[in-house]
């Protein structure tokens, strides 16, 4: 190969073989780069959702009737409204729909969503949750492994939901039972023979805690309609889902449904669907 020639079929001043600047890496460095989070339309109202403060609890009763009379407050939203014939589902997850989108009866976890309010606003969006009035009755809480496994643990599910859509081709679901979402098997190769080969066999349990990515952009999604398209923006490193699930929880299962997606600020696994960080 002589000087001229960098490899069959490139030519000399193409970017193989040369170094070349990571894409977007100077508008990400001077603040440029427009993220999802800075997307605005004309005339948006802002959403904010009102979380659990407790980690287990029976919903008794939410009263909404505070913030839906505040001005500037467009909507409020409870798992009621989910209810009614023609709603959208309720329910979401990639494998397990076990999320609600708003916790009915029950919250499973510090952080559950309660009740979502769409205002001209953020501060007014903000204010309206802090009107809206959920009673709780408290439930016994399962924090570590060994107290969700006991006998007689306080079930998280009280009816654990069953997989649909999508099941992975590597896990085989061989059964669940209490709090445990899911026994699988993952066998490679010829266990006894390897074990009967090896110079050495550790034994142990392992255990490992909660990730989360933390990356610099919050999650944050930009819904809009044009006609009867939707259109949801966000940062996303997967656009496809939010096509497929967006519809099933918007009510716009027979509508087109479209996503954009916009650069986003790290994402290591936490942004295949769209979600909100407020």
């Amino acid at each position: 190969m002589n000087n001229q020639e960098v490899a069959v079929g490139v030519e000399v001043g193409d970017v193989v073989g040369r170094p070349v600047d990571m894409f977007q890496a100077r508008a990400r460095v001077d603040g440029s780069l427009n993220f999802a989070v800075n997307a605005e339309l004309p005339n948006m109202v802002f959403a904010r959702l009102l979380r659990s403060p407790v980690a287990h609890a029976r919903i008794l009763s939410v009263d909404t009737s505070a913030a839906q009379a505040m001005d500037g407050v467009v909507a409020v939203l409870t798992a009621a409204d989910f209810e009614r014939k023609g709603a959208p589902h309720r329910h979401f997850g990639p494998v397990l729909q076990d999320q609600p989108v708003l916790c009915g009866s029950k919250v499973r976890f510090a952080g559950d969503p309660v009740a979502a309010v769409a205002a001209e606003t953020e501060e007014i969006a903000e204010a309206a949750l802090l009107a809206i009035d959920v009673e709780y009755d408290e439930l016994p809480v399962v924090a570590e492994l060994d107290d969700a496994l006991a006998d007689g643990a306080a079930l998280v599910h009280d009816r654990p939901p069953e997989p649909r859509g999508r099941v992975y081709p590597d896990i085989n679901l061989v059964g669940r039972e209490g709090n445990i979402c899911t026994k699988f098997q993952l066998r490679k190769g010829d266990l006894e023979a390897g074990f009967a080969q090896a110079d050495h066999i550790v034994e142990s349990v392992y255990e490992s805690p909660a990730v989360q990515h933390v990356p610099m952009e919050p999650h944050v999604v930009l819904a809009s309609f044009e006609g009867k398209r939707l259109t949801v923006t966000t940062g996303t490193q997967t656009p496809t889902p939010c096509v497929t699930r967006s519809p099933r929880c918007s009510g716009c299962r027979r509508r087109p449904c479209a996503s954009s997606s916009r650069p986003w600020a790290g994402a290591t696994g936490p942004r295949p669907t769209p979600r909100s960080s407020r």
